[in-house]
């Protein structure tokens, strides 16, 4: 039996949690004695982990460079005889080297880059290449999340592998299925017959929520008769609802409030968008797909890897409004029959990145170096 140590920055709702959260509760008991550590520990998914009796420790780092936190780690990594340290995110990365490469023995570091971050910092490349020293290996969640770490940190090919995300497709069978998409609508006031488009995630700049705004506003100009709905929570929930008011289109949108799980909403939608700036392997696409429900997504190497000519996902050009309209005319034009002849290639491509698949990539990584 092997200590595992899964470091995390935080544990609130997001994709990179999610990864963390299943994790934790899926590796093979027999092999894994796992325990949970975050940076900031509050949060919906610190919860949910405890419930499978599973210990997290909140690190009570809420400034994330916080330097004292090196020697929480390492104190909790001897203190639970840690066998092997998984981090996830750039600052639990950081500090979790950090922190392996003060304990009196060494022990295997493997960390998770989750996010191709085109804003992030040129520092915050340099630290992942200068405390690459201490870590064994970097799992990239996408081959464009390992091609964009290399070119930035300069680091060897063999420095880093790729474990594609995976979903719990068990959470999927039933789908698509009309009593379910109808139960949705009928809770966050939408008409059975409207043709509903929708996204569901974080609210951040990154998520490009407000490019779909944009987006809807052109189609109400053009008189494209559809509603629209979004599900989450985040930092630029105010600025979206106020931007929905001074385009005009705050009719025609809904915004439903947080779900806990993605099919608890897109199954109610007609077409789901995903008008991302950057991502890793955003969960939601795969979530989406496995719902058998058609994607419109940005045209950007991560989202391509997924699902490139498979039918019934659309894409367009990144940052691009009027190319978002012109694509949801088109698709909301579809007859019927057209749209649902999509499902089963979709649900198809969701069995490619299967939890169980992420899960047994995980395994052999840690027990490569154990």
């Amino acid at each position: 039996m092997f200590n595992i140590l899964l470091l995390t920055t935080e544990m609130r709702p997001g994709g990179a949690e999610r990864i963390v959260h299943d994790l934790a509760v899926s590796l093979d008991q027999e092999k894994f004695r796992v325990t949970v550590a975050a940076l900031d520990g509050r949060g919906e998914y610190a919860d949910r982990i405890r419930a499978h009796g599973i210990e997290v420790i909140d690190l009570g780092a809420y400034h994330p460079w916080r330097v004292d936190v090196v020697l929480k780690i390492r104190k909790l990594l001897l203190e639970k005889n840690i066998h092997l340290l998984n981090t996830h995110l750039i600052h639990a990365n950081v500090t979790g080297r950090l922190a392996a490469a003060l304990l009196p023995k060494k022990i295997p570091v493997i960390s998770t880059v989750h996010i191709v971050e085109k804003r992030r910092k040129g520092w915050h490349f340099r630290l992942d290449r200068l405390t690459s020293r201490w870590c064994d290996l970097e799992i990239c969640v996408s081959e464009a999340a390992k091609k964009f770490h290399q070119e930035q940190t300069g680091l060897p090919d063999q420095f880093f592998t790729v474990i594609h995300n995976g979903i719990d497709l068990s959470r999927f069978e039933a789908l698509p299925n009309s009593a379910n998409r109808c139960s949705i609508r009928a809770e966050i006031g939408v008409p059975e017959d409207a043709f509903l488009i929708g996204g569901f995630g974080r609210f951040n700049f990154q998520k490009g929520f407000d490019l779909f705004l944009q987006a809807i506003a052109w189609l109400k100009n053009d008189g494209v008769d559809c509603r629209y709905a979004l599900a989450g929570y985040g930092p630029e929930e105010f600025a979206l609802k106020e931007l929905a008011r001074e385009l005009g289109v705050s009719d025609q949108l809904v915004f439903a409030g947080y779900f806990p799980a993605a099919e608890e909403f897109i199954p109610a939608l007609d077409l789901c968008v995903v008008p991302s700036r950057w991502e890793g392997m955003p969960l939601v696409l795969l979530e989406t797909l496995a719902c058998g429900v058609p994607v419109l997504a940005s045209e950007i190497d991560s989202l391509q890897e997924v699902a490139v000519n498979t039918p019934g996902v659309f894409y367009v050009p990144a940052e691009s409004p009027r190319e978002i309209a012109k694509r949801i005319a088109e698709i909301a034009a579809l007859p019927a029959s057209e749209t649902t002849a999509f499902i089963p290639s979709l649900k198809a491509r969701a069995e490619f990145f299967s939890l169980n698949k992420m899960v047994a990539g995980y395994e052999a990584a840690f027990l490569k170096y154990l």
